[in-house]
């Protein structure tokens, strides 16, 4: 099995579409799984966050993360 940024790499390197977004000049790449009002960045930031251990609650479409020792 792939590690997390194993993945999140290769997916950058194979993504076909590169964009530079003119307001600060950052690259960008589209993800295959796309985005909406349930899988926005912060729903994608949990499951990171779970793939790596993480005990993750509550709805993280609204997320106020915290993280604990």
């Amino acid at each position: 099995m792939l590690g997390l940024k194993q993945v999140l790499e290769e997916r950058w390197h194979n993504s076909p579409e590169r964009v530079v977004r003119g307001s600060d000049n950052t690259e960008v790449r589209q993800t295959p799984e796309g985005y909406h009002l349930f899988r926005n960045s912060n729903a994608v930031s949990a499951e990171w966050l779970q793939e790596m251990g993480a005990d993750v609650q509550g709805t993280p479409v609204w997320s106020n993360f915290e993280v604990e020792r």
